[in-house]
């Protein structure tokens, strides 16, 4: 037989429609109310703890029409915080859902423009979703927005976002509102007397109790052909979870399990009384909630309440409570059984809206035990408390918190004090100090609600406190100790599962910083050796094989460096490049190899003769044909050395310049594919890579080697840079970072390059570190830095101006434009560039190359 799946959802929010029953009235009320005749309504759901709220709010999605596309935000932890992260928080997160849940593909929100400009959300931001969604509606769904109410909410975000909201509520269009608050503990009540302007206007509905039908198909409707109910059983059920949805849910997942056990799928009246204490037992996080959530005289008139059962008077309950000599005042038992009202805890008639609630309190606290708990216990705790309190009212904190350290001299285990100090340690903002309180109160008992509550959402809080500081491992550490205590924390999962993505690259930033390190040991040692240094230069190269044995020629340097200690060469001027090598030194060196190229890109330009005319037994140039020659040659140079070098005035392209290679480097295959449009598609299978240019530019395809030797053979005219490209050479820094490229010219108009580097180095790099390394680059002037996505990998783009030779004794200042684009093996690094003067003309160009271009699979 097949495995039976338990259908029933015990505890998280129903996300699933086949499981969501009833509610109808409430969807429909939004569906009526959510547009107005002349202005959109903002609308607001309120009810006590797990009625199912959070539910309703995720079923939006199903629920409303096409036109309106729901975006879930939970506020609970996410209030501690100043406007501008809010909104960036915001914004990431309808980026997130829009992707996921509907296909709608966004730019990756950034903080820096949030920070630098409140109005960037309404008017760039969502003008973005809007020109996504088209005709349809965003509809902003914010859950435990009574989350705002905390004192440090209210003072660091409460007094700015609610003005903020309310500007947008009546001038952003194709934009919606629905709100969630609690109703126990006046929430509601006092939100709307502390914004009245904001929620003047909103439309209210209270999600209450699941209908006796509603209830009932809950409980029949997700085992048909599983399972099946006697209607005596379905009747105790409706009694004992009294239609709230989260008890029927729970009951009725037990009874499953019961049948699991037994093999026997029928449920009667007995099944059902069997599963009480086992529902008692697993609903006590929540049945506890009230209990710990109540002041000392609702916790006597409760105790009395559940003796009692049934309806009961006032004066019937005072009567218990005095019969087990309990001190109480009459006008006290009146205004519990009126605050535990106002809760819907009892109803007007005094019984318990949750069967479930009485049957808890006459296990876990029946009136003997409380009357012990309460009595005369800690009166010196009892009394510092109440001072405490007071002061708390006040907003005197440091004297609340010193009377409270008072009561718990008094009475180290009494928990009231301690749950105390957690508050006004949560009203500072004194996250630490929040967690430290509630984890004491958990030693002393595992299961209070309250404490466990309250210590989800100050590491929640903290967390993301430390997530923006920087420290992840931190706040992982802080969202892994909530799903300790609640393993269904939809918050806690969602940012846990961000931070894993985090540090993962984390994680291999610090292995490329090892590697780094593995680079600058081996390049000083290098730079040792040259130096005749071979004692340092042993000990450099020790830690290196000691940590990577494999690591390049190191065991056959060190060896070298043993055998010959003491032996002195004389290599000075290589420290500055090479020490510096790694990540950092390579991205120095890549910006070096650019303006190298260009240099020798503008001597083929200029007609080098060294360049040109010299045999080379690796160079393969390979023009396409231009439209500036109005003549065809007759011949084919040849190519003859000469001593002096003799520039030309002009270079003329030749349909075939070939220098043949040598056989043990084979030239690579460049594949064209002419696009139609004035356009040519480059493909580099060798390379792993594609690009279009225009079909008129000359294109040049060359390995890393051949580029190497242009390069050294500019050295005749330009003395600096031979000695630049030998450092590099002598440093291995081309031999990772120069793949191979084209530069090209069209006509009679200006110098315009385009070259492809590929380096394993950057594989993985974080785009925006990238940047950060070139923005610290000397004589380099940034003018744009920004991340993009090129064929749908996140890239680094970066435009900047550095002064270069042009090869004939000039300087020229050259605008490049550059894109890093890394993937997992490797990244390729896309370099345009062309003068300052001239880049206005190509600026459209370089972005359709750079747009182009395709890692090939």
């Amino acid at each position: 037989m097949a495995e039976r799946i338990n259908p029933y959802i015990a505890g998280a929010p129903v996300t699933d429609p086949a499981m969501f029953f009833g509610r109808e009235d409430v969807f429909a009320w939004i569906e009526r109310n959510i547009a107005g005749q002349y202005a959109d309504n903002t609308l607001v759901i309120h009810g006590q703890r797990r009625v199912g709220k959070t539910s309703v709010l995720k079923q939006l999605g199903h629920r409303l029409s096409s036109r309106y596309v729901p975006v879930f935000f939970d506020l609970q932890g996410r209030t501690h915080t100043t406007l501008d992260h809010f909104l960036w928080r915001l914004a990431r997160e309808i980026a997130r859902a829009l992707r996921t849940r509907y296909g709608v593909e966004l730019s990756k929100p950034e903080l820096g423009p949030f920070s630098q400009d409140l109005e960037y959300f309404p008017g760039v931001f969502l003008a973005e979703v809007r020109q996504a969604l088209g005709e349809r509606n965003l509809v902003l769904v914010f859950d435990e927005f009574d989350s705002l109410e905390e004192p440090t909410a209210k003072e660091m975000l409460a007094g700015d976002l609610i003005p903020y909201f309310s500007r947008m509520l009546h001038g952003t269009e194709h934009l919606n509102f629905v709100f969630s608050i609690g109703s126990s503990g006046h929430k509601l009540e006092h939100m709307q007397a502390d914004y009245t302007d904001f929620f003047r206007s909103a439309l209210y509905k209270k999600i209450s109790f699941l209908e006796p039908v509603q209830a009932r198909q809950l409980i029949v409707e997700p085992v048909q052909g599983l399972m099946t109910y006697e209607p005596p059983a379905v009747a105790r059920v409706l009694a004992v979870a009294s239609g709230h949805p989260y008890f029927t849910q729970l009951t009725c997942h037990e009874l499953f399990a019961q049948c699991e056990r037994t093999g026997d799928w029928n449920i009667g009246v007995d099944d059902v009384e069997a599963v009480l204490p086992e529902v008692i037992e697993r609903g006590t996080v929540n049945l506890k909630f009230v209990w710990d959530d109540a002041t000392d005289p609702e916790r006597y008139t409760l105790a009395a309440l559940a003796l009692l059962s049934g309806p009961v008077r006032k004066a019937e309950a005072l009567a218990a409570l005095r019969k087990y000599k309990v001190r109480i005042s009459d006008e006290e038992v009146g205004a519990a059984l009126l605050s535990l009202g106002s809760k819907d805890v009892l109803t007007d008639k005094n019984t318990f809206t949750v069967d479930l609630l009485r049957l808890w309190l006459l296990r876990n606290r029946p009136i003997e035990r409380v009357v012990e708990e309460l009595g005369e216990k800690h009166p010196i705790a009892v009394r510092y408390s109440q001072i405490a309190e007071e002061y708390r009212e006040q907003g005197e904190l440091d004297a609340a918190l010193e009377n409270y350290q008072r009561a718990l001299s008094a009475a180290p285990d009494y928990i009231p004090v301690r749950l105390g100090i957690a508050e006004v340690h949560r009203e500072a903002g004194r996250w630490e100090e929040v967690i430290a309180a509630y984890q004491a109160v958990l030693r002393l008992d595992a299961e209070n609600v309250q404490a466990q509550t309250g210590l989800c959402d100050a590491c929640i809080t903290f967390g993301d406190t430390l997530q923006e500081a920087g420290d992840i491992v931190g706040a992982m550490a802080c969202y892994r100790q909530v799903l300790d205590i609640y393993a269904e924390h939809t918050e806690a999962q969602e940012r846990l599962a961000d931070l894993d993505r985090v540090a993962t690259v984390q994680r291999q930033l610090a292995r490329s910083r090892e590697r780094q390190e593995l680079d600058d040991w081996y390049a000083e040692a290098r730079y040792a050796l040259s130096e005749g240094d071979h004692g340092k230069a042993a000990g450099l190269l020790h830690k290196v094989v000691d940590r990577d044995p494999e690591y390049r020629d190191a065991k056959q340097l060190l060896a070298r460096a043993e055998a010959v200690a003491g032996k002195r060469k004389q290599r000075r001027g290589l420290r500055q490049l090479v020490t510096g090598l790694g990540v950092t030194g390579a991205i120095v060196g890549l910006v070096v190899v650019a303006c190298l190229a260009v240099v020798v890109g503008w001597g083929l330009l200029n007609g080098w003769a060294p360049l040109i005319q010299t045999p080379t037994p690796t160079l393969t140039l390979t023009p396409t044909p231009t439209s500036t020659p109005t003549s065809t040659p007759t011949a084919t140079p040849t190519p003859t050395p000469t001593d002096t070098p003799m520039p030309t005035d002009e270079p003329t392209p030749t349909s075939e310049a070939t220098l043949a290679p040598t056989p043990t480097e084979p030239v690579p295959v460049l594949i064209e594919e002419p696009l139609g449009d004035g356009w040519t598609r480059y493909t580099q299978p060798a390379g792993g890579y594609s690009i279009e240019l225009p079909e008129t530019w000359v294109v040049y395809d060359m390995t890393d080697g051949e580029m190497v030797e242009l390069m050294l053979r500019s050295a005749d005219l330009d003395p600096v840079a031979r000695s630049n490209i030998e450092t590099m050479l002598e440093s291995e820094l081309i031999v990772f970072l120069l793949y191979g490229g084209s530069f090209s010219v069209a006509g009679d108009s200006p110098p315009v390059f385009v070259y492809v580097f590929k380096s394993d180095m950057f594989a993985g790099m974080d785009p925006n570190a990238y940047i950060n390394q070139v923005r610290s680059i000397p004589d380099l002037v940034v003018v744009e830095s920004s991340v993009i996505e090129i064929n749908g990998i996140q890239a680094a783009y970066i435009v900047y101006d550095m002064e270069v030779s042009d090869g004939v004794g000039g300087v020229v200042r050259i605008r490049f434009v550059q894109v890093m684009i890394p993937t997992r093996e490797t990244a390729f690094v896309i370099t345009a560039a062309t003068t300052v003067e001239d880049f206005g003309a190509y600026e459209d160009t370089f972005e359709r190359i750079i747009d182009s271009f395709e890692v090939l699979e």
